[in-house]
């Protein structure tokens, strides 16, 4: 001990402005560790209907719902938690089966099943929607799958026609007009397919948002159970406007979605050609403009802002849905900021 703080002594007289610097970093990271894990991890806010005898059942249930929040150790921010728990978690195989269904327009919806000789028929199922650029080999995917299998579920993923994958597209569009009519279309497959088997919806941001438009649409018309979304955007338009004001969304994810979409676009460049101009989706310099030059021509609209509103959920529509239904939300969200969230009518 003696001779280090000698060492410590020699470094201090030589080297002041530097030891001082450091120990004026260290500190102050002492500091914000201290502060982020007592002040600013929050404890989970839970909004339900106390008469709800299901809404009641899944809160009594779920430990995490009714205790606080605490992310990965040192991992403050929520740009770092994503990437980091979609690209350093081991990659787990689900085994998929696929099976191809073809939309009213043409369109591929590629279902990736689980195993089917594991489960007997009226097993539940789990049937999922990805993210904006996700797909079934997601991470949280992938996941959900393989611990479902563990309890003797089934599981069944949804693909977005997408062409910057292996699989080429069949029909000039990544969504349909009307998103919610591909979710119908696969859940009455699978009902069709199992009609016995409880039928769990589950879907992750833009396929979160998808479902809820399916269910406010359905009603109770609908083969499904139950559903639990996470990260709905809710509102695209909102959430746009929002990401203009951050910088590193625009920078960032804008980018990131708009490059897999222009992949998707010059991979199967004559799927596109004679209906819209692909050179035009090409030279896009975000999200904006790819729509403009995309989704606006392709689906009769006349601005990007129609072309949002006609696909906004906004939660004004949630009393319609009659089935028992979870939302999932991280308030540090750095793609569906707190302003997109209809709490008034969750």
């Amino acid at each position: 001990m003696g001779a280090f703080a000698s060492k410590f002594s020699a470094v201090l007289a030589s080297h002041p402005i530097i030891v001082i610097l450091g120990v004026g970093i260290l500190s102050f990271f002492a500091w914000y560790t201290l502060h982020y894990y007592t002040r600013a991890v929050s404890k989970v806010s839970v909004h339900y209907h106390m008469k709800n005898r299901w809404a009641s059942e899944i809160v009594k249930r779920s430990r995490r719902l009714r205790g606080r929040y605490w992310p990965a150790f040192l991992v403050f921010n929520s740009h770092l938690q994503g990437i980091l728990t979609m690209k350093l978690r081991p990659v787990v195989d689900p085994k998929y089966e696929r099976e191809t269904l073809i939309a009213e327009d043409g369109a591929s919806l590629d279902l990736d099943w689980s195993p089917q000789d594991a489960s007997p028929e009226d097993a539940p199922i789990l049937v999922m929607y990805s993210g904006i650029t996700g797909n079934s080999s997601s991470s949280y995917m992938t996941y959900l799958s393989k611990e479902a299998q563990r309890r003797g579920w089934k599981t069944v993923a949804m693909n977005y026609p997408n062409g910057y994958t292996n699989c080429p597209m069949t029909a000039p569009r990544f969504f349909a007009k009307d998103p919610s009519t591909d979710v119908e279309q696969v859940v009455n497959h699978v009902h069709q397919r199992y009609p016995s088997a409880p039928l769990i919806g589950v879907g992750f941001s833009i396929g979160a948002h998808f479902l809820m438009m399916y269910l406010e649409r359905m009603g109770t018309n609908t083969p499904l159970t139950s559903v639990v979304i996470a990260s709905s955007p809710w509102s695209p338009g909102v959430c746009n406007t929002l990401w203009k004001s951050r910088p590193v969304n625009m920078k960032v994810y804008d980018q990131h979605f708009l490059q897999k979409f222009q992949s998707g676009v010059k991979n199967n460049r004559k799927v596109f050609e004679g209906v819209i101009d692909p050179d035009q989706v090409l030279n896009a310099k975000n999200m904006d403009e790819f729509h403009m030059a995309l989704s606006v021509p392709l689906f009769g609209y006349t601005s990007v802002d129609e072309y949002y509103s006609h696909n906004d959920s906004g939660g004004k529509n949630v009393l319609k849905i009659a089935i028992p239904v979870l939302v999932l939300h991280a308030w540090n969200d750095p793609v569906v900021p707190p302003p997109a969230i209809p709490k008034k009518y969750l």
